[in-house]
């Protein structure tokens, strides 16, 4: 894994700008599917690239861009989305259990803000 580019609310942030301008071209070019995979494969990989998570960009181009590669071109679906749910899947709980950086103070910071966000958005 790669260190951090910005933080988390600003990685957040832009993969959200990122979206909608995404979801503006599907509304100019009139293709939401499967063109709305496109869009959540790139504000997704940007996201991760920003937060330094290489690993996790990967998985999101892997997912999406498979996705909509085997929508568009009109393939047989029944086997091979459960293989790549599957896979996807299994990386994730393996890096999270044998790969798992130890968090970083900023990490416990931002943890807190997000608490302090949530409360006062529920009262």
């Amino acid at each position: 894994m790669s260190s951090p580019v910005t933080t988390h609310s600003r990685a957040n942030t832009i993969a959200a700008g990122v979206f909608l301008i995404c979801l503006g071209f599907l509304f100019y070019t009139n293709w939401w599917w499967p063109g709305i995979l496109l869009a959540i494969a790139v504000s997704t990989s940007i996201k991760d690239y920003l937060r330094g998570r290489i690993y996790d960009m990967v998985l999101s181009i892997a997912i999406f861009g498979g996705l909509f590669a085997f929508f568009y071109f009109n393939a047989d679906m029944t086997v091979a989305v459960p293989v790549l749910l599957t896979l996807a899947g299994i990386f994730l709980i393996v890096r999270e259990l044998y790969f798992r950086k130890p968090r970083t103070s900023e990490d416990r910071t931002e943890d807190v803000s997000q608490q302090i966000s949530d409360e006062s958005h529920h009262d």
